[in-house]
């Protein structure tokens, strides 16, 4: 999850919004377009429903980048923010359906 945490904050943040404000002048414009993206990628692994929710999450790191153009920072908070997904398996709504299925 770490490799994964820095890899979209560099592509998504210190990469995308550089270059997009860089071509189209806009900061405002490089980060919504961003958060879409960062939304959309997510789409394969969570769901399509899902976009929007991942989409106004990115919109805090790219707040966060926009505000304080420290990736980072944005690298810590985006972990922190993910960490809880590492104990989703072992929620009890998961896995007790399962359990009560094999008995």
């Amino acid at each position: 999850m770490l490799s994964e945490v820095i890899c979209e904050e560099i592509m998504f943040r210190g990469y995308f919004i550089e270059r997009v404000e860089e071509l189209s002048g806009s900061m405002g414009i490089a980060a919504i377009l961003s958060c879409i993206l960062f939304g959309l990628n997510h789409a394969s692994g969570w769901g399509f429903g899902y976009v929007f929710v991942v989409a106004a999450e990115g919109s805090a790191y790219a707040t966060l980048y926009v505000w304080r153009r420290n990736l980072p920072a944005c690298m810590v908070v985006h972990f922190i923010t993910d960490t809880p997904l590492l104990w989703l398996p072992l929620a009890p709504s998961i896995w007790l359906p399962r359990l009560v299925e094999l008995l």
